[in-house]
C-alpha cells in the first residue's frame, strides 16, 4: 500500500544561523528536485525557527582542560545544539560536555546507552571543572 500523504520533520542544526539558512534552502531545493522527478507535490512549511547557540570558547577551553586532567582527550564538536542551550543563551554564555554513547553515538532514542566508566569520566571532569572555573575577564 502507498500513502497518500507523508508528513515528516527535518531538525537542521548550524553553529551560525547563515550557515543553518544556506542549508535548509538547499536541502529544501534537493527536496523539490527529487519531487518533481517522482512526480509528487512537495509542502514544506517552517514551524519552528530557533536561533544558534553556539558555545563560548572561553567555556570550551575550560571543560576541554578539565577532560584533560581525568586523562580524556577532547573532541571539539560543533552541536548546533539549540534545544539544549537557545534559552540560557540568550541570557549568557554556554558550554556543553558530551559523554560518549555506548551504542555507536545514536541519541535520543531508546538505544542510547552510557558505560559507568564514561559517567565517571565526566562526573570527575564536571567536578574539576567546577572547582577550578574561572570567569572571564571582560
Amino acid at each position: 500500500m502507498i500513502p497518500g500523504d507523508v508528513e515528516f520533520t527535518i531538525d537542521l542544526r548550524a553553529p551560525e544561523d547563515s550557515v543553518r539558512k544556506r542549508l535548509e534552502e538547499r536541502v529544501i531545493e534537493r527536496l523539490g528536485t527529487i519531487a518533481v522527478r517522482r512526480g509528487v507535490k512537495l509542502e514544506a512549511t517552517r514551524r519552528h525557527d530557533v536561533k544558534a547557540a553556539p558555545c563560548a570558547p572561553w567555556l570550551q577551553v575550560q571543560l576541554a582542560a578539565s577532560l584533560g586532567r581525568v586523562g580524556v582527550n577532547p573532541m571539539r564538536l560543533p552541536s548546533g545544539a539549540g534545544h539544549d542551550a537557545m534559552v540560557l543563551a540568550e541570557v549568557t554564555d554556554v558550554g556543553m560536555m558530551f559523554v560518549r554513547c555506548g551504542a555507536g553515538g545514536v541519541s535520543h532514542n531508546p538505544a542510547e546507552t552510557v558505560t559507568t566508566d564514561d559517567v565517571d569520566l565526566a562526573r570527575r571532569a564536571l567536578l574539576h571543572f567546577l572547582r577550578n572555573f574561572a570567569p572571564p575577564t571582560r
